[in-house]
Parts: C-alpha cells; structure tokens; sequence
C-alpha cells in the first residue's frame, strides 16, 4: 500500500520504481494499492501498469469537505 503518493521526493519515487520493478517481474503475485487525497489516478496508473497491459480501473471515493472555522487566541 502506497499512500500519500502525491507528496513526491528522492526516496518515494526510488521507492515507486522499486515497486513497479517487483510487480513487474513475470512470478510476482504482488498486488499494488495506490491513495492518495489528490492524486492523479491517469498518471500513476500509466507507470505501474506494464505496456501490454492496459491500466486497470481506478476506485475514487467522493471527498466530502467539512466547514472549518479558525479561531484565534488573544494575546
């Protein structure tokens, strides 16, 4: 499971390429969970996905925004 995939670094894409070498490899039962809250779900799923495949679905779940209110201590 991968989470947070969308707050890019040195360590997390080594850590991508890592994981889409392993899932790649023709005895790997590995299964691969992507999330992220903005993620784009094309762009992930282009690189994990091998060429002669084609990109499996994406699962979204609706994002539902609560109201914030700020407050502010005095002094």
């Amino acid at each position: 499971i991968l989470d947070e995939v969308h707050e890019r670094g040195m360590d997390s894409d080594l850590l991508n390429l890592l994981i889409k070498k392993l899932t790649q490899t023709q005895k790997s039962s590995t299964r691969l969970v992507i999330m992220s809250a903005t993620l784009q779900a094309n762009l992930f799923g282009q690189y994990f996905t091998p060429q002669s495949e084609q990109v499996r679905d994406t699962i979204f779940v609706g994002a539902r925004r609560y109201p914030v209110e700020v407050y502010f201590l005095d002094e």
